[in-house]
């Protein structure tokens, strides 16, 4: 009997040990817009409206346990208050004019689940779960290497979706797992660069819960 009990406790506590040793990466995405990309956008608030336009910050979280890739983008309401003058696009008028240039909107969530072993992607569209397998892709390793969060991180590029991809990879965690639909890399992807997105880890923390019912 008490080899019975023994038994059951030295269970229970390596179940409770692996649900807590997840890794949780935050993350926070900004994107850096041209003035080209506003055309329609009248010249006189184009530039007001490009700096509200890049302080737009989304925020991520990552977590890794095992094999298993649980990423999730937060919904987010954007409330930007901005009051004052702004310049004619004569410049030669001298001219002010008043204008409110608050900028109100929302971002979805988003959640996917990914398997490094298995290399695919899972997610809910309309309630209905769908099972894809990620993007194949060939990895060049650079010379480049820095330091994020404490963490020596290495340089790789590739092509994803069409535009030339830049993540910073650290293999000091013994763990594998890319955020959002990237394709995974050998460690754990601390920053990475696409199109004009730059999205970078922001905290990490260790021994986490394993999230349940995450889907």
């Amino acid at each position: 009997m008490r080899l019975l009990f023994l038994t059951s406790l030295v269970f229970i506590l390596s179940v409770v040990g692996y649900s807590q040793s997840a890794i949780k990466v935050s993350f926070v995405t900004q994107t850096q817009h041209s003035e080209t990309s506003l055309k329609s956008v009248p010249s006189h608030i184009r530039t007001a409206a490009l700096q509200q336009l890049n302080s737009i910050k989304k925020k991520s979280v990552m977590i890794v346990q095992g094999s298993v890739v649980y990423f999730e983008i937060k919904p987010q309401q954007i409330d930007i208050k901005q009051e004052g003058t702004i310049s004619s696009n004569d410049r030669t008028s001298g001219v002010l004019f008043s204008k409110d240039l608050s900028l109100e909107g929302s971002y979805p969530g988003i959640k996917l689940l990914k398997n490094y072993k298995t290399k695919t992607i899972k997610t809910k569209i309309k309630g209905k779960l769908t099972t894809e397998k990620l993007a194949a892709v060939n990895w060049k390793i650079t010379n480049k290497k820095k330091k994020i969060l404490g963490y020596s991180c290495y340089e790789a590029t590739t092509t994803f979706k069409n535009k030339l991809l830049t993540v910073y990879v650290t293999n000091d965690l013994k763990v594998s797992g890319s955020p959002s639909d990237l394709p995974f890399i050998n460690g754990l992807v601390l920053l990475y660069k696409h199109g004009n997105s730059t999205t970078t880890a922001q905290r990490i923390e260790l021994n986490q819960e394993e999230p349940l019912n995450f889907l």
